[in-house]
């Protein structure tokens, strides 16, 4: 599962993009990140809550 860290507008996006068990891509972006650590930090929290199995793109179960 691929994270992507790219600075944009002066301040650093993450991107993580992943496929699910049906074979349908998926990604999430956040931008606004003060630091490259914190969007990685970002990135790797997400990665570890998708192999974990939580569903990500309904908020309210984060």
């Amino acid at each position: 599962m691929p994270i992507s860290i790219k600075k944009v507008y002066g301040s650093w996006q993450a991107r993580v993009r992943w496929t699910d068990t049906n074979g349908k891509r998926h990604s999430k972006s956040k931008n606004g990140f003060k630091t490259k650590a914190l969007a990685r930090q970002w990135g790797n929290d997400l990665e570890t809550k998708v192999n974990q199995g939580i569903d990500i793109k309904c908020p309210h179960r984060l």
